[in-house]
């Protein structure tokens, strides 16, 4: 028989109900198509179900498809891709020929390995496709998030996405104007092109490889059929276009593919008919382009999708920026409004001494010793504020390594130097049980610190000062309380004790720049915990800092 090889033929040739049997039952034969049909007889009235059968006759359509083919008989073995009738291995004979089971059973394993040899060598294509698209999906997101320009970003990647998506032209659309490279349709074209996605309601991706220009567009000598449009970024109308020039192609046909129908007038009924004429019929394929590739769709998709992901990221990192901003400019205000208020006193207190130097030169000396102790107490109260100043933007900015520590050392340390600063050798002091917490080592001291320092200073007046120190654990957060017996606030009356500079109108006598409850906030801040207070007047004031376990 003559071959038919690169023939190809119409879906119809095989009717549904044929391809739902080829997909179950991978090979079936015929060694005669002259051959009588018998009929099976079941043990019961119901049709026994020959589905997976070798025995199975072929349908009457099919042999007469085989009859007009110069077939008496043939195999075939199915081609079955992702569970679907991709095609079938074909063999025919002249004469009649039974294939025995050992032979279907080889040539069912032999085109089985076909398809896996097809199906690997495919894979290995799609695993370097998509190794040169990682590479650049990776470049392009680094670029996005360094560089704030999206439309230069995306021109110098132009070339790139251009071939890779294996498009002839590209196109990036924005509402401040346009760029294109290769082979792009006219103005005119594109506002055809966007309209008809408009109404076809597909804004995110829209795909076609056979897209029909209206009359309206004038002749161009390059036609462009394949369109593939994708959405970047929604609200600025930012589109990237990919073009693909039309394939012609000649498709050889085994007969011409027309469905013949014929009527049966006793049944009253039509029945498809098999062609009789398999001689090659050649049609000249045109207004088609390469059809898009799954691969290329989900390309374009990422590239999109990186695209909006750096946007939303450096929109993320300016509004966490814009509060960095709001908060440092607070801070400046706070600092501002301490310079004219706070400094103002020791100051004052400076240009005097150094006024009544100047306008009097017989001063007796224990005047001038006076002046010159009360301008280095000013100037030791300025640097005093200046360093805690320093002291609060290192705790509010500084990058840190948290661990998991046991403050206890930490906190007989303190208690050993704030008990001689304050002159409390008579210092009650209970220190309890001191569970492990999760913070960075400076900053936990600095907090203990504060927090213990204030506690003894503020009691040192009383005639029995007592502090305590202790922690328990609650659920997944561990507690430490530092309580004392002091002069205690009257929260109603002033609640912004972490204010920086800020003292309590009761504070007066105790030395002091009102900044160790701000240093505090901000620390507690950083190590993400929470801090309260629970105080009363003349009685005392407990702090509790929680940590998360």
């Amino acid at each position: 028989m003559t071959p038919l090889m690169g023939y190809r033929y119409p879906e119809f040739d095989i009717p549904a109900q044929a391809r739902e049997l080829y997909v179950k039952f991978l090979a079936r034969h015929v060694a005669d198509v002259d051959g009588p049909t018998i009929a099976i007889q079941g043990l019961e009235a119901a049709e026994v179900d020959l589905t997976r059968c070798s025995l199975r006759a072929l349908s009457p359509v099919h042999l007469q498809y085989l009859k007009n083919a110069g077939a008496r008989a043939s195999a075939s073995f199915s081609i079955v891709i992702e569970g679907k009738l991709w095609g079938l291995v074909a063999c025919q004979n002249s004469e009649p020929l039974n294939v025995d089971l050992a032979q279907r059973h080889l040539c069912a394993f032999l085109t089985q390995y076909a398809i896996n040899y097809y199906l690997s060598e495919h894979q290995k294509e799609n695993l370097v496709a998509q190794t040169i698209m990682g590479v650049m999906e990776r470049d392009l997101k680094s670029e996005l998030l360094v560089n704030s320009d999206i439309g230069i970003v995306l021109e110098r990647f132009a070339p790139q996405i251009l071939e890779i998506a294996g498009a002839d032209g590209l196109m990036i659309k924005h509402d401040r104007g346009s760029k294109s490279w290769g082979d792009v349709p006219t103005e005119l074209q594109l506002r055809e092109i966007d309209r008809f996605i408009e109404e076809e309601g597909q804004n995110d991706l829209f795909f076609t490889s056979n897209f029909v220009y209206g009359d309206s567009a004038p002749p161009q000598p390059v036609i462009l059929p394949g369109i593939l449009r994708i959405n970047i970024l929604p609200s600025n109308k930012w589109h990237i276009y990919l073009f693909r020039r039309e394939h012609v192609y000649e498709d050889v046909w085994a007969g011409k593919p027309e469905k013949i129908y014929h009527y049966d007038p006793e049944k009253k009924v039509e029945f498809p008919s098999p062609r009789t004429s398999f001689e090659a019929w050649r049609e000249k394929m045109k207004g088609k382009s390469i059809q898009w590739k799954r691969a290329e769709l989900s390309f374009m998709e990422k590239v999109a999708q990186i695209t909006q992901q750096a946007i939303a990221q450096r929109g993320g990192e300016i509004a966490q920026l814009n509060k960095e901003l709001v908060r440092s400019n607070n801070a400046l205000d706070t600092f501002g409004y301490t310079l004219t208020h706070d400094l103002k006193n020791p100051l004052s207190s400076i240009k005097l001494a150094a006024q009544m130097m100047l306008m009097k030169d017989d001063l007796p000396k224990d005047m001038l010793r006076k002046m010159a102790l009360n301008i280095m107490d000013a100037t030791a109260l300025i640097t005093e504020m200046m360093d805690k100043v320093y002291q609060l933007t290192q705790s509010n900015y500084v990058a840190f390594k948290t661990e998991l520590i046991d403050p206890r050392n930490k906190i007989l340390n303190i208690l050993e130097s704030c008990k001689q600063q304050f002159e409390s050798a008579h210092l009650e002091f209970v220190l309890g049980e001191t569970l492990p917490i999760l913070g960075e080592r400076t900053l936990l001291y600095q907090l203990f610190l504060n927090l213990i320092s204030n506690a003894i200073k503020y009691s040192s007046k009383k005639d029995r000062p007592r502090v305590e120190v202790y922690s328990e654990k609650q659920g997944h957060f561990v507690n430490y309380y530092i309580k004392d017996n002091g002069i205690g606030m009257d929260i109603k009356e002033d609640s912004n004790i972490f204010d920086i500079f800020k003292r309590l109108p009761n504070s007066q006598g105790f030395e002091g720049s009102g900044n160790g409850l701000s240093i505090v906030k901000r620390i507690v801040d950083r190590l993400e915990a929470k801090v309260t207070v629970d105080s009363e007047l003349n009685i005392g004031t407990t702090f509790c800092i929680t940590f998360k376990v």
